[in-house]
């Protein structure tokens, strides 16, 4: 499997996306990745049921801890974690599966690492992301 990442950036000023493209002997496939900053600033919205959301996030100097929060679900959303690459439900570094509970993921991390996270909707609803640095 292949990475290539377009780093030309589609979206809101607040969260710019990627474009992040695995590339396998069957064909392409593209993920749209909203980049996020560390901020009390989150990210909204909905999920279908069978449908991931990526984001994706680079370590600042300083930071040696990242928290993930999907919190305000509406239905079963789990959250995933990947270092250099989107993660998906057979290949992730870190998961939760809380059902409609609050689900968090609390890792260690270095300066100018890249991590990306990836919501998946068992079923369809919505939840609030937030990463926070310390």
């Amino acid at each position: 499997m292949v990475m290539i990442c377009n780093c030309g950036r589609i979206g809101s000023a607040d969260f710019p996306t990627a474009d992040v493209r695995y590339a396998t002997a069957i064909k392409p496939v593209s993920y749209p990745v909203t980049v996020m900053p560390c901020a009390s600033e989150a990210a909204t919205g909905d999920i279908s049921a069978g449908q991931w959301k990526f984001f994706k996030h680079t370590v600042q100097d300083g930071t040696t801890t990242l928290t993930i929060d999907l919190d305000s679900l509406t239905a079963d959303i789990d959250l995933y974690c990947q270092i250099d690459r989107i993660p998906l439900s057979d290949d992730y570094d870190s998961s939760t599966s809380s059902g409609t509970d609050p689900e968090q993921l609390v890792i260690s991390v270095s300066p100018g690492q890249v991590w990306y996270f990836g919501a998946y909707g068992y079923e369809s609803g919505s939840g609030i992301l937030h990463i926070t640095c310390s």
